[in-house]
């Protein structure tokens, strides 16, 4: 059934792109010039109207008897130039349109760390409206994430890398030239700090997994209206450090943060319809990176010490709000991994630079009561 389902959505997609296609003008000019040199060609034309829709009461049109050679003529010729002119404006708009193909790139960064979705990479999900030769930016960290103890650090370093790619790819065009398309199924953290790599990269379409239908997909340009609701902002102490989770997918666990952040404030950003595969409105997206914004300004505002965020978010907000942080005017900032079966729920942390040159730093986090018993 659910592969059905995923033919019948792959089917309307391409009927909605069809029907929203770019119009090749030139082709309707010529149209409109083989129109001119058929009704000269047919030789006479009967064209009748009565009663329509109470606007004309009778109208006719009639070539019978034929028209004046001269006039033959001249209609036909009018029709080989129209023709022509609309040949030359689809030779036109096809070499502009060859040559920005060429000049343009999408770049298109796919973070794999947790699900395999190599039978869907998201190159081959890339929107057809995007024009630009495609490059692959794939960085699949399974197998190091999975290792015992994960090699994080080697993964950050990748990440940190990939501005370096992208020049790659930007070769010597304009960076409006380059388009960045990001998505992936990993680790929060290592999502938030790759938001934060990419922020300075130009345009940046992040796109999301469809954790039902097993498939990539834009975020849709409407807004539900949803958006968090902010509380413990008055717990907050000027100078100390503080707590901020993000209930976005899910409800984040607060027994959980209250044994691994004993005695800390916490600040709760949580939206009103916390469940999985469900942010799909850019706007909604938008307006909630908005909010988490604020909340970081309002911590600055206290001159905060360290927040520690705990994000429980689909990927693409975990993107788009890494990409919203900025180190120069927020406080600084760690990203925590949760491991619902471990004993230390949140085991370990990417602690994001404080400087675009800095690589994110890789911090292993233990439970104050393990720390005393040392």
């Amino acid at each position: 059934m659910r592969a059905l389902l995923s033919y019948l959505m792959w089917i309307v997609t391409r009927f909605v792109n069809f029907a929203t296609r770019k119009r090749n003008v030139g082709l309707g000019v010529a149209a409109v010039g083989v129109g001119i040199i058929a009704i000269v060609g047919a030789g006479s034309l009967n064209f009748e109207v009565r009663q329509f829709f109470g606007v004309i009461e009778a109208f006719k049109f009639s070539t019978e008897g034929g028209l004046s050679d001269r006039v033959n003529i001249l209609c036909a010729y009018v029709g080989l130039v129209i023709i022509g002119v609309g040949i030359y404006m689809t030779i036109s708009d096809w070499h502009h349109e060859r040559q920005e193909r060429q000049r343009k790139r999408v770049a298109v960064v796919e973070l794999r760390g947790l699900v395999d979705t190599s039978d869907h990479p998201l190159l081959e999900a890339v929107p057809e409206s995007l024009v630009g030769q495609r490059h692959s930016l794939l960085l699949d960290a399974r197998k190091k994430l999975s290792s015992n103890p994960p090699q994080v650090a080697e993964v950050l370093n990748e990440i940190y890398l990939m501005p370096r790619d992208l020049r790659r790819i930007r070769d010597d065009n304009a960076r409006a030239d380059v388009q960045v398309v990001a998505g992936g199924i990993m680790q929060v953290p290592l999502l938030f700090f790759a938001g934060v790599v990419l922020e300075d990269e130009g345009n940046v379409l992040v796109m999301e997994w469809d954790r039902i239908n097993s498939r990539w997909g834009e975020l849709a340009e409407a807004d539900s209206g949803d958006r968090f609701t902010i509380t413990g902002l008055d717990t907050v102490q000027p100078g100390g450090e503080v707590v901020v989770a993000v209930s976005a997918s899910y409800v984040a666990s607060l027994p959980d943060i209250e044994k691994a952040f004993p005695d800390l404030p916490l600040v709760h950003l949580r939206h009103p319809k916390a469940v999985p595969n469900q942010l799909w409105y850019a706007g909604e997206n938008a307006a909630l990176q908005q909010q988490f914004l604020q909340t970081l300004g309002q911590l600055e505002g206290q001159k905060v010490s360290m927040v520690h965020l705990i994000l429980a978010a689909p990927a693409s907000v975990c993107i788009n709000f890494g990409r919203r942080y900025d180190p120069r005017n927020m406080p600084p900032l760690r990203c925590y991994q949760w491991q619902r079966t471990e004993q230390n729920p949140y085991p370990w942390a990417v602690e994001m630079p404080t400087a675009p040159e800095q690589p994110g730093r890789y911090l292993q986090h233990s439970l104050p009561e393990l720390n005393a018993t040392k």
